[in-house]
């Protein structure tokens, strides 16, 4: 059997997402990365 472990996103990872769903250049959120980490998901989620 395999151990099951909760691994949760940074903000970092949550931001790169963001970047590559709207095909956004690498670092152009990077000040995204002291927002709400909600906020982030919300982005994520459009």
């Amino acid at each position: 059997m395999t151990k099951e472990t909760n691994v949760e996103k940074t903000k970092a990872v949550l931001v790169k997402e963001v970047e590559q769903k709207f095909r956004l250049k690498k670092g152009t959120l990077d000040s995204l990365e002291r927002a709400n980490k909600e906020t982030i998901v919300k982005l994520l989620s459009l």
